[in-house]
């Protein structure tokens, strides 16, 4: 478990709390109980100031320390502040042939040419394919870009414009949040990971909680109505982990100052287990 306690590269505000609120509700413990052995690999320090250089600086810690994780034949479990923490766990897995499946209720596939606000966490995605800030993807370790085709983008529904017409011309297999309550997940989502699955067999499985609908997680800073259930996704990660190695895997976006009734830390302790389950049938 490699908690990245940041929000842009600044420590234990926002969204960068979130780990550190799994951790003080006893997520170690909970994961413990399901039969896991789990260590916690720190990750960071004190310091930082919000800049590209400070997100840099954060995610090569977290790729050293996924890294050694998978050295060790451990699976890293990541919980993020931020979604740029992308890139330092798939710079940790680099070079190794995987593939991502993307919960997110945004595309975070923007580029600063398409960006309103050049807000640079509406871009890891576009930073992992190869779209934008090279320099930074190389810096914090990923070698080469994530193929679009090697993605899955699972549960969107809060696409800027320009955003949302790149993701359309783009080879990523997209999934978006009304097709899978008008098909089903089996219907929808299936296919699309068989497509994925005739390319590569291990996957990052990134999970931004606002994939979920904010009557089940309100805890986040860009909430979109209309989402996922937490059974719903259970489900889905229970589909990924029968047709693939989850290599790695990452829980990211809680801000708990937002949370209510603890609503939000509570799907992603539910979220988490399901996770490690399945991401241990496959560890070597």
């Amino acid at each position: 478990m490699i908690p990245v306690p940041y929000h842009l590269g600044r420590k234990g505000i926002g969204m960068g709390l979130g780990p550190l609120r799994y951790l003080d509700a006893g997520a170690e413990a909970v994961l413990r109980r399901r039969g896991v052995e789990v260590q916690i690999r720190p990750t960071g320090r004190n310091g930082y100031r919000h800049s590209l250089a400070a997100i840099g600086a954060v995610n090569r810690a977290l790729a050293s320390q996924v890294r050694a994780a998978v050295g060790s034949g451990e699976f890293p479990l990541v919980l993020g502040g931020n979604c740029n923490t992308c890139l330092g766990t798939l710079g940790g897995l680099s070079p190794a042939r995987v593939g991502i499946v993307w919960f997110d209720a945004h595309g975070d596939f923007n580029t600063p040419a398409t960006s309103r606000r050049g807000f640079i966490d509406g871009m890891p995605l576009a930073i992992a394919t190869g779209h934008c800030h090279r320099a930074l993807r190389k810096r914090i370790g990923c070698r080469d870009p994530i193929p679009e085709g090697w993605v899955v983008h699972v549960g969107s529904r809060a696409l800027d414009r320009e955003e949302g017409e790149r993701l359309r011309r783009s080879q990523v297999l997209l999934v978006p949040a009304n097709e899978l309550r008008r098909q089903g997940f089996r219907r929808a989502l299936l296919p699309r990971l068989m497509a994925l699955r005739s390319r590569v067999r291990e996957v990052y499985l990134h999970l931004d909680i606002d994939v979920l609908d904010p009557h089940q997680a309100p805890g986040v800073d860009f909430p979109a109505p209309n989402g996922l259930g937490v059974s719903e996704v259970q489900r889905a990660i229970q589909m990924i982990g029968r047709h693939f190695r989850i290599a790695a895997a990452a829980l990211t976006a809680f801000n708990p100052r937002r949370d209510d009734d603890d609503k939000t830390l509570q799907a992603g302790l539910l979220l988490m287990q399901r996770i490690v389950v399945e991401a241990g049938k496959s560890l070597p």
